[in-house]
């Protein structure tokens, strides 16, 4: 996440939190300790910034070594959630520490008062809301996680296919799929419906109930198959969401 200590520690008071320390922490047996009691204190003597050592080597984490043996940054995430019950009566000062956090990683300017206070109060409402700027979306339903939706994002492309010699590869957010050749890939439109176990469900039913953003819903890779639907690739959405097939897919 990027945050310091210090920063968690404010928050998690500020929220009225309960803090619980693990009591190994105070070990020595542990090598983690011995580095923290012994080790630091001697390196901030000479000057040595731990939270900077950590940012530095934290940002190695998104660098990969190329076929030429070249250091690349990895991809931005295409979204990124931020968990509910976190956001339950937030102040501001502390959903702008939040949120900006997840700014970061995104790689987009950090949140205005203006929007953040906006925030703060759509929140309050319990309902859903979709707020816009020039570099991200933020999308929440009451029961549903706050999504973070950079506009330049991949989930704002329609999904694209390439014809190999005895399949498909479908492509969407940044994400390949083999698919045969037989299926059709367009994207969700109002009135679609699925067949599953011999009956139908309406496929917007189904965006709902797997929280796909409003703002998403439309680039969706969905599969058609002799003009009916047959699956809807949530994977490719969230890795953790099965993909939905339907009958005509067999």
């Amino acid at each position: 996440m990027g945050f310091k200590e210090s920063e968690i520690e404010s928050i998690l008071n500020s929220e009225n939190w309960n803090i619980f320390e693990d009591e190994s922490n105070d070990s020595d047996l542990y090598l983690r300790n011995r580095i923290r009691k012994n080790i630091i204190p001697l390196l901030k003597k000479e000057g040595l910034d731990t939270q900077k050592l950590y940012e530095n080597f934290h940002n190695l984490e998104s660098l990969i070594i190329d076929k030429n043996g070249n250091l690349v940054k990895t991809k931005i995430p295409s979204y990124v959630r931020v968990d509910k019950n976190s956001l339950k009566n937030i102040s501001l000062g502390n959903l702008k520490t939040i949120l900006d956090a997840y700014a970061n990683i995104l790689q987009i300017h950090p949140f205005t008062k203006n929007i953040l206070t906006t925030l703060q109060k759509e929140l309050q409402s319990n309902t859903s809301f979709l707020i816009e700027n020039k570099e991200v979306l933020l999308w929440k339903a009451p029961s549903s996680d706050l999504f973070l939706l950079p506009t330049s994002s991949q989930v704002f492309k329609k999904p694209e296919c390439i014809t190999e010699d005895t399949s498909q590869i479908l492509t969407w957010n940044g994400i390949a799929k083999s698919i045969s050749l037989e299926i059709k890939v367009d994207s969700w439109q109002k009135g679609l419906k699925i067949l599953k176990n011999g009956k139908h469900r309406e496929v917007s039913e189904l965006l709902r109930e797997k929280q796909i953003p409003v703002p998403v819903r439309e680039f969706i890779p969905v599969l058609f198959k002799e003009n009916e639907v047959c699956g809807i690739l949530f994977s490719l959405w969230d890795d953790r969401i099965r993909d939905f097939i339907g009958d005509f897919y067999l």
